[in-house]
């Protein structure tokens, strides 16, 4: 097992992809959102701090979407 990327400011992000519930992948070096992409991961649904994350991240995509932001979940 490889050790997580540190992350930092204004660097290139480590390659990302993730099977998508049609079938597909979708990849972040494919991605150009206006002006950043968001990954939320989250372990499961059933989960009640997930659900209640889940269900407050969704209330707010139009307000995401209105800001340039590309959103993208991961569980």
């Amino acid at each position: 097992m490889t050790s997580p990327a540190t992350l930092m400011l204004h660097q290139p992000v480590p390659d990302l992809e993730a099977q998508t519930v049609s079938g597909g992948t979708w990849s972040l070096a494919d991605q150009s959102a206006e002006y950043f992409i968001m990954v939320v991961s989250y372990r499961v649904l059933h989960c009640p701090i997930c659900g209640n994350h889940i269900s407050d991240l969704d209330r707010k995509m139009d307000d995401f979407k209105a800001a340039g932001v590309e959103v993208v979940v991961i569980s």
